[in-house]
């Protein structure tokens, strides 16, 4: 993964192994979901899960899931004019 700046290519993952920064610790095994602020924090009855923790990792560590992101609904909330 990178971390591009403005003008610069964006590395994404869509489905598979993929790393990720935890937003809370996390346990092996826990099903993530997307904050807000785009890590990782385990998904609950009121957000969408996406993946899976391979392993445990404390909160602003980086880890590594099985991520599933082809079913997500996207939300456009700004637009791009040339």
């Amino acid at each position: 993964m990178n971390m591009p700046t403005t003008g610069q290519d964006a590395t994404l993952a869509f489905q598979g192994r993929s790393k990720y920064v935890a937003g809370a610790a996390i346990t092996a095994g826990m099903r993530l979901a997307v904050q807000s602020g785009g890590w990782m924090i385990q998904a609950n009855t009121v957000s969408f899960g996406i993946g899976t923790a391979l392993g445990a990792v404390n909160s602003g560590a980086w880890g590594e899931g099985i991520f599933n992101f082809s079913g997500v609904k996207t939300q456009i909330t700004s637009s791009h004019t040339e």
